[in-house]
């Protein structure tokens, strides 16, 4: 290993107690072991702070970021990416889990294509680690155009070679942080994402409803496209309709 990390692992963490021991381990027991993770705690009021502490007094790559008070996540991983140093940045949630050769495979994939940004497949589990879906199926490349119409990227399977893109930061949103960011990204670099093709990462599925969270989901999808991405609101219309088509397709057809 070298002075520094090839890979920073970015995790946000509010109350994760539950699932984030898994979520560490997953990390840690990667088959490429090149990596830092920072954790940023957002003022847990469980013990989440605790085990992190756990784990990095018995392993140096973990580092932990207290927030001074509750900022929610954007905050919560723009404290982590200001102090990772890794020429790639991942993104894992505290409770996804990745497979052991997650970065192994994305690093081989994105060398060899020469990428910026890529991104993989993954399966659906539910709270007790049950696979509810084997396989989420990604689009092979995503640019700003497709993007618009509807996130396919997970964001616990990112990677992002910084060297490429320079460092960013995660837009103030309450919902739908990683779109924007990923559409930021697209539009300002002129960068594409690109998919692994396989499944590398599990994404939780939690108890609320799937369409509550849509609806919430669409509403910040709105937001972000006028204020942030300056949509007009023809386009805005036009891509949300896509983005709701292509949501009912996928779940009731």
């Amino acid at each position: 290993m070298g002075v520094f990390p090839v890979v920073s692992v970015i995790m946000p963490n509010y109350n994760g107690a539950r699932f984030i021991s898994q979520t560490i381990e997953a990390v840690l027991a990667q088959s490429f072991a090149d990596l830092e993770l920072i954790i940023a705690d957002d003022c847990s009021g469980d013990e989440s702070a605790a085990i992190i502490s756990d784990y990095a007094s018995r392993d140096n790559r973990v580092k932990l970021l207290r927030l001074s008070k509750n900022s929610g996540v954007s905050a919560a991983r723009n404290a982590a990416i200001a102090k990772a140093r890794g020429e790639f940045l991942a993104f894992c949630d505290s409770d996804d889990i990745w497979l052991p050769n997650k970065l192994e495979k994305q690093l081989e994939f994105m060398k060899k294509g020469g990428y910026a940004f890529s991104f993989t497949e993954f399966q659906m589990i539910d709270e007790q680690n049950k696979v509810i879906k084997e396989r989420v199926i990604c689009p092979a490349v995503v640019d700003y155009e497709r993007l618009i119409t509807g996130n396919p990227i997970m964001c616990s399977s990112v990677l992002i070679n910084v060297k490429r893109t320079g460092k960013f930061t995660v837009p103030d949103f309450a919902l739908a942080q990683d779109y924007a960011t990923w559409a930021g990204l697209m539009k300002v670099k002129k960068i594409k994402a690109y998919c692994t093709g396989t499944v590398l990462a599990q994404y939780r599925k939690g108890r609320e409803s799937l369409s509550a969270d849509k609806a919430r989901a669409f509403k910040y999808t709105w937001r972000i496209n006028k204020s942030f991405l300056k949509l007009s609101l023809v386009k805005n219309v036009y891509v949300n309709f896509i983005y709701m088509f292509r949501w009912v397709r996928k779940h009731y057809f």
